[in-house]
């Protein structure tokens, strides 16, 4: 690069490297479109005509600076634009401004609180982290999670849910700026000892004081729940069934021994268009203390949608083999109908309800009909008042289940 150029250089008066180069940059992915302002008083505002001529010019950002350099504009003025545009379109806006010589400056915070923590606008369920660095070229961020990077989350911003599992994780951002090698602009910056590439890690965030309140869980909690089922069906097809009971002629009293103790505990609480509950997650928890203490394997799901309680409800039945204890606990909105409870998961309507919006007790019992231990505690916090206006809908789902041959297998 030739050591003539000044930031007082007319545009139209760059010389013939530099503006070969500084237009290439431009053109490509039409990022000289990007310099342009849409309103008519400022002095990269072009007609609908003047565009139209430039566009068809076989190279269009060297019309676009002999343009501009007929308009005064100087290669400070151009630096200065590029550099207010670098915070919309980033890492577009490096090449061009490394041409121009723009010097290399090392990151630093822009902020006193290097990431900025807040709740997601139009969902309460969810934080945004946005970095706050900045320097030349323009920052690489990667976020990471118990000191390893997190695979995608390379922008300046990540977005979390605000479940327990995200305020235990420990969340950092590193950001690292560099003039690359192998540019035409390469040699100019990464010789005689010149800064090139500098690197900050932010501070370990707290997010502890965003975690949702009520113990709400996200997705990948819930399939962690999910999968936590399935290990201890798995352990139970392996292990030796035992005698639910022990009788001797030799004792005079029965000792009663289970062969497993299981519980599965949901509680509904955040929906989607019903009013949310307060303390389902509370109770649930509470429950789930209790029954563990008392030797039960617990598996707790909060803020289930039908086809997941309906999956889960299928899955359960799998523990209740012979001489097993079982507790099944649900806590959420639910109603009363022809003498028949339902269960409403957090995607059901507002109104008009129907039985495919609902869990019936009934179809809970019929899939486990097949399957009896010694204990099957069921315990249902719910209201029993009855919502549904169509109840001719609930009598005749309800008669599936009122046939004598179904009622003996229940019985």
């Amino acid at each position: 690069m030739t050591n003539l150029l000044k930031l007082s250089t007319n545009l139209s008066e760059l010389p013939f490297n530099i503006h070969f180069h500084l237009s290439s940059a431009l053109n490509r992915g039409d990022i000289w479109l990007k310099i342009l302002d849409d309103h008519s008083r400022d002095v990269y505002y072009l007609r609908s005509d003047e565009l139209e001529r430039i566009s068809r010019e076989s190279n269009p950002s060297s019309a676009l600076l002999r343009y501009l350099g007929n308009r005064g504009q100087t290669v400070f003025d151009l630096l200065s634009r590029l550099q207010a545009l670098s915070k919309i379109y980033g890492h577009y806006m490096d090449a061009p401004q490394l041409i121009l010589k723009r010097k290399f400056a090392p990151l630093i915070w822009s902020r006193r609180e290097q990431v900025l923590v807040s709740p997601v606008e139009n969902d309460e369920l969810l934080i945004r982290l946005v970095c706050h660095a900045k320097g030349f070229p323009y920052p690489h961020f990667q976020w990471m999670n118990e000191g390893g990077d997190m695979e995608g989350e390379s922008s300046n911003t990540l977005i979390i849910s605000r479940c327990a599992c995200s305020a235990k994780n420990v969340y950092k951002c590193r950001v690292w700026n560099e003039v690359e090698d192998g540019m035409e602009y390469s040699q100019f910056y990464r010789s005689n000892g010149k800064q090139f590439r500098s690197e900050l890690i932010s501070d370990v965030i707290d997010l502890t004081p965003y975690k949702e309140d009520g113990d709400w869980v996200c997705d990948r909690c819930k399939q962690e729940q999910i999968a936590r089922l399935q290990k201890i069906m798995d352990e139970d097809d392996q292990a030796p069934i035992q005698s639910a009971t022990r009788c001797d002629l030799n004792y005079k009293e029965e000792e009663l021994v289970a062969a497993d103790k299981v519980a599965l505990i949901i509680s509904n609480c955040n929906y989607e268009y019903l009013p949310d509950l307060i303390t389902p997650h509370c109770d649930a928890e509470t429950l789930a203390q209790g029954v563990q203490e008392l030797k039960y394997k617990t598996v707790t799901l909060g803020d289930l949608n039908l086809e997941e309680m309906q999956f889960i409800v299928k899955e359960y039945k799998k523990l209740l083999g012979d001489g097993v204890y079982a507790i099944f606990y649900f806590v959420g909105h639910g109603f009363e109908a022809n003498g028949q409870c339902y269960l409403l998961p957090v995607d059901a309507p507002a109104e008009d309800y129907s039985p495919e919006h609902c869990l019936s007790m009934d179809w809970v019992l019929s899939v486990w009909q097949d399957h009896v231990p010694a204990l099957n505690l069921m315990l249902l916090d719910v209201c029993r008042k009855f919502l549904p206006c169509n109840m001719n809908a609930f009598t005749s789902y309800a008669e599936q289940f009122r046939s004598k041959e179904w009622w003996c297998k229940r019985v």
